[in-house]
């Protein structure tokens, strides 16, 4: 599923992490773990959040295996992006679209819920559907537990 964007995202696809991170995706889950509470993952990316950009511990990234050339200040690992700014550095795996973003092997499902929810209805169209089954408004757009 697509992740909203917060004020700053560092996001890695989760094949990178399999690949090179050590300790794979259940060591970077648990290093990740006591972090910053809107910290997502969907089934191909990890989104760590932040206020600001120089909030990343880029150094822990790179103990632990991820690519950071501290020259260009650029990765082909993981991309820092911020809502207001986009992207800090273009990866060819990242798609942004109006306050979300997607890895490129996102389900076209997925996109299309996103087009749904961003397009297509009115809040007060999702509240009332919702009130009316029972259940909690938010709960098509709350992200996904692992």
């Amino acid at each position: 599923m697509p992740i909203i964007i917060d004020l700053s995202n560092l996001v890695v696809p989760k094949d990178i992490v399999a690949q090179h991170y050590e300790g794979g995706i259940e060591q970077f889950r648990e290093d990740i773990n006591e972090d910053y509470p809107r910290n997502e993952e969907d089934d191909e990316l990890f989104s760590l959040c932040k206020m600001n950009p120089d909030e990343f511990n880029l150094t822990n990234l790179m103990d632990k295996g991820l690519n950071y050339d501290t020259e260009t200040q650029t990765s082909k690992h993981f991309v820092i992006l911020q809502k207001y700014a986009g992207m800090l550095w273009e990866v060819d795996w990242l798609k942004l679209e109006n306050w979300y973003f997607y890895h490129i092997n996102c389900s076209q499902e997925q996109k299309d819920k996103v087009h749904y929810f961003m397009n297509d209805v009115l809040l007060d169209d999702i509240v009332a559907e919702a009130e009316a089954e029972g259940r909690d408004y938010l709960f098509p757009i709350i992200k996904t537990q692992h």
